[in-house]
């Protein structure tokens, strides 16, 4: 079932159209990775992060170029959540790094999503490590830090038992809402204005194009 469609902002076309050209490619493949040590609770790890993805329209979300003559961002309703989680007996023999390099070699179909997965491993110790893998058409890194900031929420309110209480979301629809509306002449003059100074001059004017329109490999 489908939550939402819209399309795409115009760097996330660029990201689009790399892909369509190189689907193999790990050029946008963002990988985060850390260690920690202590208790873990494996099953409300999980849980937690099924409600992460729930709660954020965006790692439910999809590409499509087949509907309506452009690219499109689609969200479903519900997704199963990507999580994968190995224990000693699949990590003790393993050479450092060599989890995060297979993960990575998955890569990511933007025609099918889930565009982010979570892989957790128990090393000896109490040890676990955490992989955080998405493509960079979904968000930056600035996203990921607030991501992780729910993640950990839920998980200590579950631990607890007790209400998750979180910021109501807003849908990144709203954004690309805002984006269309504006004036792309107004914004480009602005900017060749701003940069008049600078040599050598930027490249935003190849980006945008001769009439402020964006182009597709811009984000290249």
């Amino acid at each position: 079932m489908i939550e939402d469609a819209y399309p795409l902002s115009p760097l996330q076309e660029g990201f689009y159209y790399h892909w369509l050209r190189f689907p193999a490619s790990g050029a946008y493949f963002d990988q985060v990775c850390f260690r920690i040590r202590g208790s873990l609770d494996v099953t409300t790890v999980e849980e937690s992060y099924r409600q992460l993805v729930a709660r954020h329209g965006i790692l439910r979300t999809f590409f499509t170029g087949q509907i309506g003559g452009q690219p499109l961002q689609v969200v479903r309703k519900e997704v199963v959540a990507d999580f994968r989680y190995l224990d000693e007996r699949e990590t003790s023999t393993l050479p450092p790094g060599v989890l995060r390099s297979k993960d990575r070699l998955h890569g990511f179909d933007l025609h099918k999503g889930p565009l982010m997965r979570l892989t957790v491993a128990t090393f000896p110790e109490e040890e676990y490590e955490f992989i955080w893998s998405h493509h960079h058409i979904l968000m930056d890194g600035w996203c990921m830090s607030i991501l992780m900031k729910d993640f950990f929420a839920i998980y200590y309110s579950l631990l607890k038992k007790e209400p998750v209480r979180l910021k109501p979301v807003r849908a990144y629809s709203e954004y690309i809402k805002w984006i269309t509306r504006r004036d792309q002449r107004a914004s480009l003059t602005y900017w060749r204005e701003y940069l008049s100074g600078y040599e050598p001059s930027s490249s935003i004017f190849e980006v945008l194009g001769k009439n402020g329109q964006p182009c597709r490999t811009g984000a290249q």
